[in-house]
């Protein structure tokens, strides 16, 4: 088993009861915490509210709510990791910073390694938010954000999803917040 993450709380929310059970024994062999398994958005949400901030690793669609509505109602400490295949998320929504979109079909070992990060940066915002007391990010910081992305699908050929994912990523691997890597793509994509 591998050391116990930083904040190892975890919501599965999947529709297919077989598919949940599968990600419940990845992730708990991998030393994570299972709040719940369920196939409802509102139960997943009700788990939340009543739990430390951890990971919500969930699909495109639950018994009662999609993943869009999910995000929404998501409280802001805590994170989704969305497991879908490209032809339900490409071009429906804009996914906040809090959403790593992982395309289906998917490897056990990238799933555990995005949990990992995602835990680690669950406990770094804790310890930022109680040290800058900062909402949100400003308008440059959102322009910055912007401009990565349009030079990512201008020059990659991809889309606003896929642009932000890997911006996420980047960030994620490189141990930088998204707007550094923002700040990268921008550097090493300029003219």
């Amino acid at each position: 088993m591998s050391p116990r993450p930083v904040s190892g709380n975890v919501i599965i929310a999947m529709a297919r009861a077989d598919t949940a059970q599968t990600l419940r024994r990845l992730v708990s062999r991998d030393g994570y915490q299972i709040i719940t398994v369920t196939a409802s958005g509102a139960q997943a949400l009700a788990a939340m509210e009543n739990a430390d901030p951890g990971i919500l690793i969930c699909g495109h669609r639950l018994s009662d709510m999609g993943y869009a509505t999910l995000i929404e109602d998501m409280p802001a400490a805590w994170r989704m990791i969305l497991l879908a295949s490209p032809s339900h998320v490409e071009g429906e929504i804009s996914l906040p910073e809090s959403v790593v979109y992982l395309p289906l079909p998917l490897q056990g070992a990238d799933l555990l390694q995005t949990l990992t990060l995602l835990c680690e940066g669950v406990s770094h915002s804790r310890r930022g938010r109680a040290q800058h007391g900062r909402a949100g990010r400003s308008a440059q910081e959102e322009a910055l954000l912007t401009r990565a992305k349009a030079l990512l699908m201008e020059r990659h050929h991809m889309t606003e999803p896929e642009a932000h994912h890997y911006l996420q990523k980047r960030a994620m691997d490189s141990g930088v917040t998204i707007l550094e890597a923002a700040e990268m793509v921008e550097v090493l994509n300029s003219p």
